[in-house]
């Protein structure tokens, strides 16, 4: 996990040496999101159930470059939850019954965003987002509830090892505060087309094989943009 997190911070920097090269065009994106992902059990049998959301949130920090007046790229780092429970199906486990399982997880992930101005006028513009999130799993913790009443938290250290890439487009709503700043309002769908963990090692991994698996989800952001030119 280190090693992916030096990976990203590299690109990160790299990037923003070749951004810096014409400063007049750079800004930087400051936002926060709420995401609702569609789960679904990665093992399907009666001890699984379908996971249920929590809340789930994540904060972003973007860089960017006006490469023309329509077109914009930008990279980023983003920290977001994956957070859901599920209610078990009568499963003793230690001599007790299992009313509830909680999952916990935390990425980090390295962005890649084109945003394509549509709509222009004087304070406003319309921008359609297409992207591209590396994810990597930074901790996940399992947890057991009880029927009676005690809970078991557990920290999966396998789940370092694994990583999935998520594709985003969305729609950006922007308004100027004034010169320099912009409020930023999306809503956005992404789709995974890479998974976390591989079939085989859901067996051999008693808690990374119970992740919770989604292919979509969806969310909301809010955020602020600081130009490095007045606008």
């Amino acid at each position: 996990m280190k090693r992916n997190i030096l990976i990203s911070i590299t690109i990160i920097f790299s990037s923003l040496y070749v951004f810096g090269q014409d400063s007049s065009k750079v800004s930087i994106e400051i936002n926060t999101n709420y995401v609702y992902y569609f789960l679904f059990s990665p093992n399907h049998n009666s001890y699984y159930p379908k996971p249920i959301n929590s809340f789930n949130y994540g904060q972003s920090i973007i860089f960017s470059n006006q490469l023309t007046n329509q077109l914009k790229v930008g990279v980023g780092l983003n920290y977001s939850t994956k957070n859901a429970y599920s209610k078990s199906n009568d499963y003793i486990y230690n001599n007790y019954l299992i009313e509830r399982e909680g999952f916990n997880i935390k990425y980090i992930k390295l962005i890649f965003l084109t945003s394509i101005k549509m709509i222009d006028l004087k304070k406003f513009n319309i921008n359609i987002i297409n992207g591209l999130f590396i994810n990597f799993i930074s901790k996940y913790d399992y947890t057991r509830y009880y029927s009676n009443k005690t809970n078991e938290k557990i920290n999966d250290p396998n789940s370092s090892m694994y990583g999935s890439a998520t594709l985003r487009n969305g729609i950006v709503f922007a308004r100027l505060i004034n010169p320099r700043l912009l409020f930023k309002v999306s809503s956005f769908i992404d789709f995974r087309f890479i998974g976390e963990v591989p079939e085989e090692d859901k067996k051999n991994y008693q808690y990374v094989g119970n992740l919770p698996a989604d292919i979509f989800s969806i969310g909301i952001c809010i955020g602020i943009e600081y130009l490095f030119t007045k606008s």
